[in-house]
């Protein structure tokens, strides 16, 4: 089982820790009665919104067909989506940008359309954690 979780989560007033995050996690899970030495975790530096605009050309696919016949606009490029500051509130203004305010992002809609549109590794392998999670997955390193 793999538990994926965002460093820097919307709700988090404090200053983030990884390790104490770790030893939240694996509370809980151990609570649960989980076994430990079946659990992988993979941390997301910021958001999982990184991971998206990791391949510009999936965000930029799903916005055109939303925006279809007209062309979309310069979608930015990111060669470290690890370090992009705040990557949801980066994507929510991409869509501000190209589809007008009336058609905000909406993660859980979004996030999966977009991702369905990733058809390869090339881009999102820039991801540290997006390696690490496809390692966990696949033990195959990207």
């Amino acid at each position: 089982m793999i538990v994926i979780w965002d460093l820097h989560p919307p709700w988090r007033d404090e200053k983030p820790c990884r390790r104490q995050d770790r030893q939240n996690i694996f509370n809980a899970l151990q609570s649960e009665n989980i076994d430990l030495n079946r659990i992988s975790l993979v941390c997301i530096s910021e958001e999982l919104e990184a991971w998206l605009l990791a391949d510009h050309r999936a965000v930029k696919e799903m916005i055109a067909e939303r925006k279809h016949p007209h062309p979309v606009g310069k979608i930015p490029k990111f060669k470290r989506p690890d370090k992009i500051p705040k990557p949801k509130t980066r994507l929510t203004k991409i869509f501000n940008q190209e589809l007008g305010s009336r058609h905000r992002y909406v993660d859980y809609q979004h996030a999966i359309l977009i991702a369905q549109k990733i058809n390869d590794f090339g881009k999102i392998k820039n991801s540290e954690s997006f390696r690490r999670f496809a390692l966990k997955v696949t033990d195959i390193v990207l």
